[in-house]
């Protein structure tokens, strides 16, 4: 059946009298749509991920069952967004995967040679803060760490300034 990356019959075929080619988006255009939706990750980021939808798709049908989507690397940029401490090689690999229609170990080498050429491993989701500065999910937890420890600080130092009123020295 054609939903599982095979073309059609030929009774299905024929019953239609052209066929049309429908071409990706450049580059600089489908990363410009992926950051119309999720504008706080990392521009960096999505062209990346958008140069390694680029390199799969060259795979396809070569190598690869099924072509990466757009609307398969809207979902990871999504869950890019979302969730900005998950592994964007974990999120990639999870979000796009072939292998689930046809088990062939060449299919997860392919795409895990393409991540590694592009180096996505270790690499940390950027984010915007409100006030339009980048920070990572780790500059988020330190700041809230740090707000943590002085609101404790204030607390403390209130507490001992009310213990002080009630017992003067």
């Amino acid at each position: 059946p054609p939903y599982k990356g095979e073309p059609p019959s030929g009774e299905l075929s024929s019953r239609f009298g052209m066929t049309l080619e429908v071409k990706y988006l450049p580059p600089e255009e489908e990363a410009a749509l992926l950051r119309i939706f999720h504008d706080t990750v990392d521009a960096k980021l999505v062209e990346k991920l958008v140069a390694i939808a680029n390199e799969l798709r060259k795979a396809y049908p070569e190598t690869l069952p099924l072509p990466i989507a757009p609307r398969t690397l809207l979902h990871i940029v999504e869950h890019v967004q979302r969730y900005p401490q998950n592994s964007v090689v974990d999120i990639f690999q999870k979000t796009y995967n072939p292998s689930s229609i046809v088990e062939d170990p060449l299919i997860a080498q392919t795409i895990e040679k393409v991540l590694a050429e592009h180096n996505l491993e270790g690499l940390e989701a950027t984010l915007l803060t409100e006030d339009g500065r980048e920070t990572t999910l780790k500059g988020i937890l330190t700041e809230i760490e740090k707000k943590a420890r002085e609101a404790r600080e204030k607390i403390e130092r209130e507490r001992r300034e009310a213990e002080a009123k009630k017992n003067p020295p």
